[in-house]
């Protein structure tokens, strides 16, 4: 069923030469349904990445567990400062995903200040209020101008989430789509194919 989406959505863009917003678009058309077919599983995380010319779009979803330990809003001081650090991680996308090609950062979005992040308000609020245990997913993305088609990917962010063992990986650009999975002992990947 996936194929089929991917493939309806591939021949769309290759008829109605969308730009990449619209890309975006149906691509998270089709891909909600699948992901919320999927059950939020510990130590798989996903990307999609979109690149039409020179721009090149990626989105992590990561288990907040295989991120901070934890997965609901940060209750101690500790977890606050684990949310923290990795904040500052998010600005430099080398640490989670690197290309062989020269691109450029142009742009980042995160969950993580709204989700997992305690403020002093929040801390002052909840001092008497029971933790309860959600699933969450640390989600963000970059965009980059590229001077190439981005043809090697390597994820460093294996390195950073210790007990993530596999990214499903989505892709489309100018004239191709595909779906792989990268794991921890192989985390480099080439769209060449």
């Amino acid at each position: 069923m996936l194929y089929y989406n991917i493939l309806f959505g591939y021949l769309i863009f290759r008829e109605v030469k969308m730009n990449l917003t619209r890309v975006i678009a149906v691509l998270c058309g089709l891909v909600a349904p699948w992901s919320l077919a999927q059950q939020h599983v510990h130590d798989h995380g996903s990307l999609l990445m979109i690149q039409e010319n020179d721009r090149l779009q990626v989105q992590f979803d990561i288990p907040a567990e295989n991120i901070f330990n934890f997965e609901h809003q940060a209750v101690t001081s500790a977890q606050n400062n684990t949310v923290r650090e990795f904040m500052m991680m998010l600005n430099s996308p080398q640490l989670f995903i690197q290309f062989n090609e020269n691109c450029r950062l142009s742009g980042m979005t995160e969950n993580v200040s709204q989700v997992f992040l305690k403020t002093k308000t929040e801390q002052h609020h909840h001092a008497h209020v029971e933790e309860h245990h959600e699933h969450a997913n640390v989600i963000f993305s970059y965009e980059f101008s590229c001077k190439q088609a981005v043809r090697t990917v390597r994820l460093p962010i294996f390195e950073r989430a210790i007990t993530l063992q596999q990214i499903e990986v989505q892709w489309i650009d100018n004239q191709r789509q595909g779906l792989l999975t990268v794991s921890r002992n192989t985390p480099s990947f080439s769209l060449l194919k």
